[in-house]
């Protein structure tokens, strides 16, 4: 049984219209003001469908709207007004309401209207699955979105820019799957996390005997990536000598695996990754210049969220409602003062980081709400960082003084670096596999 909720500050209109519903086998929950609707909605009210009149006292059905679309954008709203006006109808729908009906209603038509709608939500749901992460365009990026779309049909290399959880990988994703090449493999390989030693067998692959433990023969990344799509990224952090054997398969599209004489010929469509400026690193002779003009045929900038911030309702609602599927957690929206704190924080972590706040939060809702008291993480710029304490069992042992100082000590460098672990483990003077196993330790890679 669907529920609606009604909003008509018309008592005798309110309960005849309530009436009728119930004979209809709706379930209906009746209100005479914005302020207990919202009241009750954000309680964890989950109403299938919203009903509101125009005129209300202190607040109009359009605000109403446009509160429930920003936290709610499935949720499918019907305005009524006791009399016509285009302007309000436009704008209505505009707001993302369902339709626009004035007084008096004809009974039989009004519960058609009803029923399409809910049809027409069930069906956008089902359609539009969340079983994987999805590409969030928003609105704040026309011009980006217009060159992705320009380029995905093309074979060109792309490189792609921007801070640390961006999306740069969502972004190479979309592109293959809007290629010629989108029924091959899209394999992708971080080369922030490749240790050097083992580079060049991992992208080119090796025979038996090429050195010491290669017991067996193994393709590498390039390889595997035939006829697809080959993703690397963090590719600033690659060594000179793979840089050169990169730009020698790219310029010859053939490799050789390591220990191997023979060549083998590849046919990938390159995009790789970057949140590192690669023209410093070239004047500082890290970077090939002659492998960035390869890789950069084509490059595209991903702005931070902190530049982003208009479309933070669009992120916390497919953050949310991806969580809500993966927990097997009820979502049925969020409080919107949190976008005016939202608004003041930097976002180091940028849509990375705001995905992990979102999602801790629909795992601890009581209700499926989120409210403010779910997200304390808003004051972390104007209240003092929380530190790591160690259990009372030990609070005065010397290791655990020196652990919770070794935490906070990796934790601000990351966040310094924007994650980038090269430049963190350079920084602290650390090798790349010790890094790893204190973010794993300390569980870094959730914060």
């Amino acid at each position: 049984m669907n529920h609606i909720y009604l909003i008509d500050d018309d008592v005798f209109f309110n309960k005849t219209l309530g009436t009728y519903l119930k004979k209809q086998n709706f379930e209906v929950s009746a209100f005479f003001n914005a302020e207990s609707f919202l009241d009750a909605y954000k309680k964890g009210g989950k109403p299938d469908l919203v009903v509101t009149d125009y005129r209300l006292p202190n607040l109009n059905g359009l605000d109403l709207i446009k509160q429930l679309k920003i936290s709610n954008p499935n949720l499918p709203v019907i305005l009524i007004t006791s009399y016509s006006d285009v302007k309000i109808a436009v704008k209505s729908i505009k707001l993302g309401a369902y339709e626009y009906i004035t007084k008096p209603l004809i009974p039989d038509e009004f519960v058609k209207i009803i029923q399409l709608a809910l049809s027409k939500t069930t069906q956008e749901i089902k359609s539009n699955p969340t079983n994987k992460p999805q590409l969030i365009k928003g609105n704040s990026m026309p011009e980006l979105w217009h060159k992705i779309e320009l380029v995905a049909p093309t074979n060109l290399s792309v490189l792609i820019k921007g801070e640390s959880g961006t999306g740069k990988e969502l972004v190479a994703q979309y592109i293959h799957e809007n290629s010629s090449r989108k029924k091959e493999v899209f394999i992708s390989v971080d080369c922030g996390a490749l240790p050097n030693e083992t580079v060049l067998s991992e992208l080119f692959g090796h025979v038996k005997g090429a050195f010491t433990g290669a017991i067996n023969s193994k393709k590498g990344q390039f390889e595997l990536a035939h006829k697809g799509t080959l993703f690397l990224d963090e590719i600033g952090n690659l060594p000179y000598n793979a840089q050169v054997m990169l730009l020698r398969a790219i310029q010859e599209r053939k490799i050789k695996r390591m220990g191997d004489e023979q060549e083998i010929e590849i046919d990938i469509r390159l995009i790789a990754a970057t949140n590192e400026n690669l023209e410093s690193a070239i004047a500082q002779n890290k970077f090939r210049q002659d492998l960035y003009y390869r890789i950069n045929e084509f490059p595209l900038y991903l702005n931070p969220l902190k530049e982003r911030l208009d479309d933070l309702e669009v992120f916390i609602n497919q953050f949310a409602t991806e969580a809500s599927e993966e927990l097997q957690k009820p979502y049925t929206g969020f409080d919107v003062e949190i976008l005016s704190y939202f608004k003041t924080y930097s976002w180091p972590g940028n849509l990375r980081e705001l995905k992990n706040y979102i999602k801790r939060a629909v795992l601890m809702s009581p209700n499926g709400f989120i409210d403010l008291n779910l997200l304390p993480i808003f004051h972390q710029e104007t209240a003092p960082e929380q530190q790591v304490k160690p259990s009372h069992e030990n609070h005065s042992s010397l290791k655990s003084k020196n652990e919770a100082l070794e935490y906070q000590t990796i934790k601000n460098a990351l966040e310094k670096n924007f994650y980038n672990k090269s430049k963190t483990a350079e920084e602290l003077n650390i090798t790349r596999a010790t890094l790893y196993k204190k973010i794993t330790k300390y569980n870094l890679l959730d914060n």
